[in-house]
């Protein structure tokens, strides 16, 4: 697998067209009380990305990339197995806040190693842009939420409204300087 940065004669119109995104779950983080609580959905549901929505994303993407954000590519041989996109719009009270705006991996290629490799490749690429932290809207499903948690995410103290998705999702952060630190021992 090879994970390299997108241009814009990588974001086609067709870029997720054979991409499968099939998210199927039965629990979603809800906060209650100022608690976060685990709690079973009345109907398992399903998220998947619609013919509209095969899309947007290439367009989003390219937005993203051409206002300064970075999107990567995590490639085995010719086919894409998951992508990342990291805005380049800096926010937060201390204005070193970068959102990851997507993060995404081919149900083919899950649980082997792409989203770790892309998280680790995009935290690389926020340090480099001058982040300190990087500020996630996740959608609360227990798996979204655990994958985050693994990488070393942790609840967000401070919400930076522009980059929330909906009020529905779990705000988390992820502090490169920690993670610096963490390196150092």
């Amino acid at each position: 697998m090879t994970i390299r940065e997108l241009g814009h004669e990588d974001l086609k119109s067709d870029f997720v067209q054979d991409f499968a995104h099939e998210q199927v779950y039965g629990r979603v983080w809800k906060k209650r009380d100022g608690q976060w609580c685990l709690e079973e959905v009345e109907i398992q549901k399903v998220r998947s990305w619609d013919a509209e929505k095969r899309l947007w994303v290439p367009e989003y993407l390219e937005a993203i990339r051409s206002s300064g954000g970075c999107v990567l590519g995590c490639f085995a041989g010719d086919v894409l197995a998951g992508f990342l996109a990291l805005d380049g719009r800096f926010g937060g009270a201390a204005g070193r806040t970068l959102n990851l705006a997507m993060l995404f991996v081919d149900d083919r290629y899950q649980r082997q190693g792409v989203g770790r490799r892309l998280f680790a490749a995009g935290m690389e690429r926020a340090r480099r842009m001058g982040a300190e932290t990087v500020f996630l809207s996740a959608v609360p499903t227990e798996e979204t939420v655990a994958f985050y948690f693994a990488m070393g995410c942790e609840d967000a103290e401070e919400v930076v409204p522009k980059f929330v998705d909906t009020p529905d999702d779990r705000y988390l952060r992820f502090s490169l300087s920690t993670e610096s630190r963490r390196d150092e021992r």
